[in-house]
């Protein structure tokens, strides 16, 4: 019998996988009522039998003046949600792993379809309160045996780059039950009752080359996939119309505190809280 002189290496630390260069695309410029928004991120790079499902970039003008958004959800008719952009970048990790992280990020309108209509966006606290309903509707019913799968707003970090109230956060699994990956949001109003929301998903692979530690967050770095994130984040400039400026103006007006809270504590809707000690 003949031997290779080899065998896969103990896998003791992280595979940090490489993906897109953050250079290689090109700067992506559309209106919202008016107001430019621009950001910039790599072309898609993303393949095999279970790849993206028509990637596509936003058009150039979007008029929210009598626009309907098509329901998030086909059961119910609570939100409103139109597609902005699509995109997907696989990373690859050294000889003979292949693919080990996916990230996908979308680009949306959103809305309520109850609008309370003296409310606004732009006043701090009803944009933590819309997200905190968005996040309550998008997760609450995410349960298993009378205990949440995930837990938000984690990480919730004000965004103080842009020239409107906005923020951050990470929907983080329950590790005691759960084993998707992190995924991330970033919200702004757009006008008083309309957000633009910025939704990164990242999958990662479970790799055990010969290794008894057999933990995602082990085996494969997240650090590429958060560095295209937060570039990505830090590439978007908005500028408002003067229409606009004057609907933010009228909402914090008379507000010794128009800035945007800078924490913000997980939404609990069941089982014990115990589980948020693995976060």
């Amino acid at each position: 019998m003949f031997y290779l002189p080899f065998k896969f290496q103990e896998l003791k630390e992280y595979t940090t996988p490489r993906g897109p260069n953050f250079n290689w695309g090109w700067p992506m410029n559309f209106t919202v009522n008016g107001n430019k928004i621009h950001l910039h991120a790599p072309f898609n790079r993303a393949s095999g039998p279970h790849g993206p499902s028509n990637p596509h970039g936003p058009r150039p003008d979007y008029n929210l003046d009598g626009l309907y958004l098509k329901s998030i959800s086909s059961k119910d008719n609570i939100w409103g949600s139109l597609p902005i952009l699509y995109k997907v970048w696989d990373f690859y990790g050294p000889w003979f792993t292949g693919r080990l992280a996916r990230l996908e990020f979308r680009m949306h309108i959103l809305t309520p379809r109850e609008i309370k209509e003296d409310s606004s966006y732009f006043h701090p606290r009803t944009f933590e309160s819309v997200i905190a309903d968005f996040l309550t509707y998008r997760y609450k019913g995410d349960v298993s045996d009378g205990r949440q799968r995930s837990f938000t707003p984690i990480n919730w970090q004000p965004i103080e780059s842009l020239p409107c109230i906005a923020a951050r956060c990470e929907v983080a699994p329950n590790k005691r039950i759960n084993g998707s990956d992190i995924k991330y949001y970033a919200f702004f109003p757009i006008s008083d009752h309309h957000l633009i929301v910025l939704f990164f998903y990242m999958s990662r692979d479970r790799i055990y080359i010969g290794s008894e530690r057999q933990d995602r967050e082990i085996s494969v770095n997240k650090a590429p996939v958060e560095e295209l994130i937060t570039n990505i984040l830090n590439s978007i400039e908005l500028t408002l119309t003067l229409e606009t400026k004057e609907l933010q103006r009228k909402a914090v007006e008379g507000l010794d505190d128009t800035s945007v809270t800078k924490s913000f504590l997980p939404l609990q809707w069941a089982g014990n809280t115990n589980d948020l000690k693995l976060l």
